[in-house]
């Protein structure tokens, strides 16, 4: 018969990177809501997206629509707005 050894778990090296990272106060990865954002400026008709970057809940970005450049903002719900 085989013993199963019992080891306590311990925390994944990524975990123990992301809590070095929170106290060193690394700047936020956009991660899923980068590619949210993507997603739905594609949906809306928008092309060559540039500069994404976080503003609060928001991702703002420099996008194209019919040959013309424009920054907008989207929402945490997906919706695009022209950037104030």
């Amino acid at each position: 018969a085989h013993k199963v050894a019992m080891h306590k778990a311990k925390a994944s090296h990524h975990a123990w990177r992301h809590k070095q990272a929170g106290r060193k106060r690394a700047p936020e990865t956009l991660g899923d809501r980068e590619t949210n954002a993507l997603n739905a400026l594609e949906l809306a008709g928008y092309s060559d997206v540039q500069g994404m970057h976080a503003k609060g809940a928001n991702i703002v970005a420099s996008v194209e629509k019919n040959k013309k450049r424009t920054s907008v903002t989207v929402m945490p719900d997906g919706t695009v707005h022209p950037a104030a």
